[in-house]
């Protein structure tokens, strides 16, 4: 049902995508003091918050271009505790795994995009999505299209 929603918004000329665009991945959560047997809710780091929380976390992927945000898709994040064997358990995904399956995925529909933005830069450095190089000049890249920007935003982009 996905494929068929990007392949009706890749035709439209309001949400078609192009090479302009970005491909932003990140984790969300929603709360759920209520809800703690739900599958996939644990106490967690929620990072709107700041600090541990009993919420369901996901990571997400979005084309963005200009103003317009389009979500791409979301994968549910479980904490190692849920799995049997924890993080080694074959079925156990780490948020940088999902994300790195996001971005795979993105390539594999053929979302064209020219960059990729993420909240952690060392972490994606860690993970292999970009090589060295191209991360560098995503730096330079996106810092001198910043420069007007405050430090604060600069920050929240993972640059500084």
């Amino acid at each position: 049902m996905n494929t068929r929603r990007i392949n009706t918004l890749r035709k439209q000329k309001t949400t078609g995508f192009t090479k302009e665009g970005v491909l932003a991945l990140d984790d969300t959560g929603s709360v759920k003091p209520y809800a703690r047997k739900t599958e996939g809710v644990a106490f967690q780091h929620f990072s709107t918050l700041k600090k541990e929380a009993y919420c369901n976390v996901a990571v997400a992927s979005c084309f963005v271009k200009n103003s317009k945000h389009i979500p791409l898709n979301l994968k549910f994040y479980k904490t190692q505790d849920e799995f049997p064997l924890g993080k080694y358990d074959l079925e156990f995904k780490s948020k940088l795994d999902l994300a790195k399956e996001l971005f795979n995925e993105a390539i594999e529909q053929n979302i064209p995009f020219s960059y990729t933005v993420f909240d952690s830069l060392p972490t994606v450095r860690q993970a292999g999505i970009l090589p060295q190089t191209l991360l560098s000049s995503y730096i330079r890249k996106t810092a001198s299209s910043l420069q007007k920007s405050s430090p604060i935003e600069m920050y929240s982009l993972g640059i500084l």
